[in-house]
């Protein structure tokens, strides 16, 4: 029996979706949609045979291809940017919460992160991406403040790019802003999660900052080439992206 259907003349390809922990909101990914449309579409529910759109997410420099969700977070794969972890407690004000780019690709397309499975019994959460295979992640939710705090929806506090150039050599630049003063830190990783290089640590002012990054070490070692990851903490909130190294 037919109870009802989402009916949205923006809406390009429903590839992909999953419902909220009570039942009353379907999140969908539309796998063809395109700056400016939506990414993911949220829509209440609670009556099937009208649901109604509460909820847009969307991603001017990637695309989307499947989602789940798990108590109050949704995993997302997001081609090119990689994971994405949501919090949706909030149903009509999705937050993203952290973010890791498991591809060096950039821009709308579908190369990179092609699957997310968050429902293992360890709470690990799989990640397949095309070109560089299989990425294993552990979710610290009782560490975010969004989690914990469900009446606050904050609106967000950093904002991390893309490196350019990326891929770079001999040296690349990072920009990343602040919504309001806070202690940050923008540190290097390599693929198994070492850390190679931290290029801030300190107070700083809100707005946009850049910061260089010349292929060394903390020790002032040329690092060899490769996938890198640099990540921002600051505000409560961990971005991280991916760049590549080519020598």
């Amino acid at each position: 029996m037919k109870l009802g259907q989402v009916d949205d003349s923006s809406i390009i390809y429903h590839h992909s979706g999953d419902v909220s922990a009570d039942g009353n909101t379907l999140f969908i990914c539309d796998e063809l949609g395109t700056h400016p449309t939506a990414d993911i579409s949220g829509w209440n529910i609670s009556d099937p045979a009208s649901p109604v759109r509460i909820a847009s997410i969307a991603d001017a420099t990637a695309t989307v291809h499947n989602l789940y969700i798990s108590g109050d977070l949704m995993y997302v794969a997001y081609y090119t940017a990689g994971l994405k972890v949501i919090d949706v407690a909030n149903t009509s004000a999705p937050v993203v919460l952290d973010t890791w780019d498991t591809s060096a690709l950039s821009g709308e397309g579908i190369e990179g992160a092609f699957g997310v499975y968050p429902f293992t019994p360890s709470g690990r959460v799989y990640v397949s991406d095309i070109d560089n295979g299989l990425f294993v992640f552990s979710v610290e939710t009782g560490n975010s403040p969004r989690s914990q705090d469900k009446g606050a929806v904050p609106a967000p506090g950093i904002v991390l790019e893309q490196n350019a150039p990326n891929p770079f050599n001999p040296e690349t630049r990072i920009t990343f802003h602040l919504e309001g003063p806070a202690h940050a830190e923008l540190r290097i990783f390599d693929t198994r999660g070492g850390l190679v290089r931290t290029l801030v640590s300190g107070s700083l002012d809100a707005g946009a900052h850049s910061e260089r990054w010349d292929g060394r070490d903390d020790r002032g070692r040329s690092v060899a080439s490769g996938v890198y990851f640099y990540r921002l903490s600051a505000r409560g909130e961990r971005l991280t992206r991916r760049m590549l190294l080519l020598k």
